[in-house]
Protein backbone atom coordinates (compact mmCIF):
# COMPACT_ATOMS: atom_id res chain seq x y z
CA UNK A 1 0.00 0.00 0.00
CA UNK A 2 2.84 2.39 0.75
CA UNK A 3 3.94 2.12 -2.89
CA UNK A 4 0.66 3.68 -4.03
CA UNK A 5 1.44 6.79 -2.01
CA UNK A 6 4.36 7.55 -4.34
CA UNK A 7 2.22 7.75 -7.50
CA UNK A 8 1.76 11.25 -8.82
CA UNK A 9 -1.76 12.44 -9.68
CA UNK A 10 -2.53 13.23 -13.33
CA UNK A 11 -1.40 16.67 -14.52
CA UNK A 12 -3.83 19.38 -13.57
CA UNK A 13 -5.84 17.17 -11.23
CA UNK A 14 -6.30 18.83 -7.87
CA UNK A 15 -8.68 17.11 -5.53
CA UNK A 16 -9.56 17.05 -1.88
CA UNK A 17 -7.80 13.68 -1.73
CA UNK A 18 -4.45 15.43 -2.29
CA UNK A 19 -4.41 16.56 1.33
CA UNK A 20 -5.27 13.06 2.49
CA UNK A 21 -2.53 11.52 0.36
CA UNK A 22 0.01 14.05 1.61
CA UNK A 23 -0.98 13.31 5.23
CA UNK A 24 -0.75 9.56 4.61
CA UNK A 25 2.70 9.98 3.05
CA UNK A 26 3.92 11.86 6.13
CA UNK A 27 2.40 9.26 8.48
CA UNK A 28 3.88 6.31 6.59
CA UNK A 29 7.31 7.95 6.35
CA UNK A 30 7.29 8.83 10.05
CA UNK A 31 6.37 5.25 10.94
CA UNK A 32 9.11 3.82 8.71
CA UNK A 33 11.68 6.22 10.18
CA UNK A 34 10.66 5.30 13.71
CA UNK A 35 10.90 1.57 12.97
CA UNK A 36 14.30 2.00 11.31
CA UNK A 37 15.62 3.78 14.39
CA UNK A 38 14.50 1.01 16.74
CA UNK A 39 15.91 -1.93 14.77
CA UNK A 40 19.32 -3.20 15.82
CA UNK A 41 21.99 -3.16 13.14
CA UNK A 42 23.92 -6.36 12.54
CA UNK A 43 27.51 -6.22 11.35
CA UNK A 44 29.57 -9.09 9.96
CA UNK A 45 33.19 -9.11 11.13
CA UNK A 46 35.66 -11.24 9.19
CA UNK A 47 38.83 -12.64 10.70
CA UNK A 48 41.64 -14.61 9.08
CA UNK A 49 43.23 -17.56 10.86
CA UNK A 50 46.99 -18.21 10.83
CA UNK A 51 46.48 -20.79 8.08
CA UNK A 52 44.59 -18.26 5.91
CA UNK A 53 41.03 -19.47 6.45
CA UNK A 54 38.36 -16.80 6.80
CA UNK A 55 35.66 -16.91 9.41
CA UNK A 56 32.98 -14.43 10.33
CA UNK A 57 30.93 -13.57 13.36
CA UNK A 58 27.92 -11.31 13.70
CA UNK A 59 27.58 -8.57 16.27
CA UNK A 60 24.94 -6.00 17.04
CA UNK A 61 26.30 -2.56 16.28
CA UNK A 62 25.78 -0.02 19.04
CA UNK A 63 24.29 3.24 17.78
CA UNK A 64 26.47 6.32 17.81
CA UNK A 65 25.34 8.27 20.83
CA UNK A 66 26.86 11.72 21.06
CA UNK A 67 28.58 12.34 24.37
CA UNK A 68 28.42 15.97 25.46
CA UNK A 69 31.73 17.57 26.47
CA UNK A 70 32.42 18.13 30.16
Amino acid sequence: MAAFLHLAPPRGAVTAADDTVARLRRDVQATLNQQANTRPTLACHWTQDADGRLSCHWEIEAPDIPIPPD
